[in-house]
């Protein structure tokens, strides 16, 4: 696999590519459209093929980092992996954006050890490339190698955000040491993200698995809305503690407020 090196192309590129790639507003997409102009429309009618030296030479690619990176991101997702690293392997330099594109990219595709390798090199990484990286890792049962990502973000200063801290829970939970629990739950209410479902939700799955009911209980009782998903777990989680009035109260409050 070769990567490159080099840094890194405009920040105004990085920002309208991001801003494309997040928005769901019709209209704020036509705006970016609009930047991109006539030339690359007709370039994305082409894309029905596979990646061309034509694409990337004679419509000057090889010089728009903007450009090369939304074609990259519209192969990858469509899961033509090999043709977004021909784009990819195209570009003059390595770009945050791109090489976040193509970690994604490589792991959708279950090609973590090139998700790895590019992850490894690539500059600029932020919450949203350690995040992804997390996320791979996690879901191919790297549980510990997911956790040195982790501790190689906090070291860096990368803040996390709530998607990051519920997959480092879940490769905590297979190692059943609520020390880490506690600290996890530490950063989650430093971070304000202590209170979303999704996190709340996860922090008293583990807490029920390592016996730590009266921790779960009082995360439970101070979640400012909670789904069917947070009744479940704390209704099972009564039961395999063995605490049955627990769970018949928590049940009844279950019937009377859903």
């Amino acid at each position: 696999m070769d990567f490159h090196q080099s840094p890194s192309a405009s920040a105004r590129s990085t920002a309208l590519h991001s801003r494309f790639l997040q928005s769901e507003d019709s209209s704020e997409s036509l705006r970016v459209r609009a930047y991109i102009g006539f030339r690359t429309q007709i370039l994305l009618f082409l894309l029905s093929g596979p990646p061309t030296s034509f694409l990337t030479s004679k419509l000057g690619l090889h010089s728009n980092t903007f450009i090369h990176n939304i074609l990259i991101n519209i192969y990858a997702k469509r899961g033509s992996i090999n043709d977004a690293r021909l784009l990819f392997e195209a570009c003059p330099s390595l770009d945050p954006v791109s090489c976040n594109i193509m970690v994604s990219g490589f792991v959708k595709a279950g090609q973590l050890n090139n998700a790895r390798k590019l992850f490894d090199i690539m500059p600029g990484k932020g919450c949203v490339s350690f995040t992804t990286m997390k996320m791979g890792l996690v879901q191919n049962d790297c549980f510990r190698e997911a956790l040195e990502v982790f501790n190689d973000m906090m070291s860096d200063g990368v803040v996390p955000n709530d998607l990051t801290l519920v997959n480092v829970i879940c490769a905590c939970s297979h190692f059943g040491e609520i020390l880490n629990y506690r600290m996890i739950h530490a950063l989650a209410i430093k971070l304000f993200v202590e209170g979303l479902v999704l996190v709340s939700t996860n922090l008293m799955r583990v807490y029920f698995l390592c016996s730590g009911v009266g921790e779960a209980r009082r995360l439970f009782e101070k979640m400012p809305e909670v789904n069917l998903v947070s009744w479940n777990v704390t209704l099972n989680g009564y039961a395999k503690a063995g605490r049955v009035d627990m769970a018949r109260s928590c049940l009844r409050e279950f019937l009377i407020r859903m």
